[in-house]
C-alpha cells in the first residue's frame, strides 16, 4: 500500500529523487525539485493541498500509477496554493474518463499560479482529462497563467480541454487571468474540445497566450 504523508508542521520538504507516495499538504510547503519524481497510487490524488498548504513544482514531476475509474486528479486543490514554475504535472491514463492534472474545488480560497512547465490531463477511453479543472464550490478559485503549457488529455472518444471553468455557488467562485502560456486540447477520435471551456458565470481575462489543439 502506498504511504500517505501529511505535512502539517509549517516546514518545507523537498523531493529531488523518485518517491512513491501520496501527500496531503495542510500547513507547510512540498517542493518537487529538479530530479524529483513523485508517483501516487492512482486511487486518490497524488497531492492534496488544503488550508494554508503550498505545493511548488520547480523542475520535477508529479504523476500517478495508471488511474482507477473514480480517480479524479493528480493534484487536488481544496485550499492553499499551487505554483508551477518548471517541471510537470502529468495525468496517467486509465478508465473511461481521464483524470485532470489539477482539480480546483475550493472550500474557502485556493490559488494556482503557472509560470512554466507542463500540465497535462490523462488519457481516457471516452473522454480525455482536463489540464486544469476549476469546479464551483463554496469558496473561490483563482488561476493565474503567465507561461508554461497546459494540455487536455487524449482519448478514444473526445479529447479533453486544457482549461475548464465551472461556476459555483457565489459569483466570484472562479477567476482565471491568462497573460501567457500555451493551451491545447487533447486529440480524440471524435474530435477535440475547445482549448478553454466555461459553464455558468465565471470571470475570465485573457491578455495573451496561444490556444489550439495539441
Amino acid at each position: 500500500m502506498t504511504e500517505v504523508i501529511t505535512i502539517n508542521d509549517g516546514q518545507r520538504y523537498v523531493i529531488d529523487t523518485s518517491v512513491a507516495a501520496n501527500y496531503v499538504v495542510l500547513d507547510g510547503t512540498l517542493e518537487i525539485a529538479s530530479g524529483g519524481r513523485l508517483t501516487g497510487d492512482g486511487v486518490t490524488a497524488t497531492v492534496q493541498v488544503s488550508q494554508s498548504g503550498t505545493l511548488l513544482v520547480n523542475g520535477g514531476t508529479i504523476t500517478s500509477e495508471p488511474a482507477e475509474s473514480l480517480f479524479r486528479a493528480v493534484v487536488y486543490v481544496w485550499g492553499g496554493e499551487v505554483r508551477v514554475e518548471a517541471g510537470s504535472i502529468l495525468g496517467n491514463g486509465g478508465g473511461d474518463l481521464g483524470a485532470s492534472a489539477i482539480l480546483m474545488q475550493a472550500i474557502e480560497h485556493a490559488a494556482v499560479w503557472i509560470d512554466g512547465g507542463e500540465v497535462t490531463g490523462a488519457y481516457g477511453e471516452r473522454g480525455g482529462g482536463i489540464g486544469v479543472f476549476m469546479m464551483g464550490h463554496t469558496g473561490a478559485n483563482v488561476l493565474s497563467v503567465d507561461g508554461g503549457t497546459i494540455t487536455g488529455g487524449d482519448s478514444g472518444g473526445s479529447g479533453g480541454p486544457a482549461l475548464q471553468l465551472q461556476a459555483g455557488s457565489r459569483p466570484d467562485a472562479n477567476t482565471a487571468r491568462i497573460q501567457g502560456g500555451r493551451f491545447y486540447s487533447g486529440h480524440g477520435r471524435n474530435g477535440a474540445a475547445d482549448a478553454i471551456m466555461t459553464a455558468g458565470v465565471c470571470e475570465l481575462s485573457i491578455g495573451g497566450g496561444t490556444f489550439g489543439s495539441a
